[in-house]
């Protein structure tokens, strides 16, 4: 059976927000993770949305095996905005079946489709699965910039 990402709903806030709890708890980030329900209705289905999703269907329970949240930086030097692939997360049930592939595969259809400049993401430090999955996928390590944060705690 061919498995396709689809847009989020409303509905599907709950699996998305069990999903991206199952991230922070890979990337160690749970201790400071905020999202709650709420704030994912407000800020990906509200009328001022700053994210979208796209999800892919559990084949053999109810619920999500996977989702992808994508923003946008609306403006760049080459004058057209940038994608941001901000989480690719497959539930762990769910991984060898191809589903991260779809989901990339539908953001880059998304890029092309709405003339963005890039499609970029970052992978965290030391994860080589998800650098051997994204060059799979045809991308490539940015060599130009390097990620720096000032953290305001």
């Amino acid at each position: 059976m061919t498995r396709v990402a689809r847009p989020a709903r409303p509905e599907d806030s709950a699996e998305m927000l069990r999903l991206m709890i199952g991230l922070a708890e890979f990337e160690k980030n749970i201790d400071d993770f905020a999202v709650t329900e709420e704030a994912l209705l407000e800020r990906g289905f509200g009328e001022k949305a700053q994210f979208r999703a796209l999800v892919i269907d559990a084949a053999d329970r109810p619920g999500l095996a996977g989702i992808a949240v994508l923003y946008e930086i609306p403006f760049t030097y080459t004058l057209k905005p940038n994608l941001v692939l901000k989480e690719l997360f497959i539930d762990p049930r769910d991984r060898g079946r191809g589903l991260g592939s779809v989901l990339f595969t539908a953001a880059t259809e998304i890029a092309r489709t709405g003339d963005y400049g890039e499609l970029i993401w970052t992978v965290m430090n030391g994860n080589e699965p998800a650098e051997r999955f994204y060059r799979g996928m045809g991308g490539e390590p940015d060599v130009k910039w390097n990620n720096w944060v000032y953290r305001l705690r």
